[in-house]
C-alpha cells in the first residue's frame, strides 16, 4: 500500500508466466510414470519411492509441452 495511504498508488505483488508452445498428450506408460515420478519426487520427495497405482497411472492425462516461447514478469514492493 501506498506509504500516504493513496489508493490509486496502490500495487500487488505478483508472478506471471506466459508460455506458447506445441501440446501433445502423453500415451507411452513409461513415459507417463517417468513424468509422474518426476512431480512426486518434487512435492513429496517422501514417497518418491513408493509405486504408482497403473489405475492411477492409467486415469491420469500427461501432457507434453514443447516450449516455442516463454515470457516473465514480476512485481514486488
Amino acid at each position: 500500500m501506498d506509504p500516504e495511504g493513496k489508493p490509486c498508488d496502490t500495487n500487488t505483488k505478483y508472478q506471471s508466466a506466459v508460455i506458447k508452445g506445441t501440446a501433445r498428450m502423453v500415451e507411452d506408460t513409461s513415459e507417463k510414470l517417468a513424468a509422474l515420478h518426476a512431480v512426486v519426487a518434487k512435492y513429496t520427495p517422501g514417497l518418491a519411492d513408493k509405486e504408482l497405482p497403473p489405475a492411477m497411472v492409467n486415469g491420469t492425462g500427461v501432457i507434453e509441452i514443447t516450449v516455442d516461447e516463454m515470457t516473465g514478469k514480476y512485481y514486488e514492493q
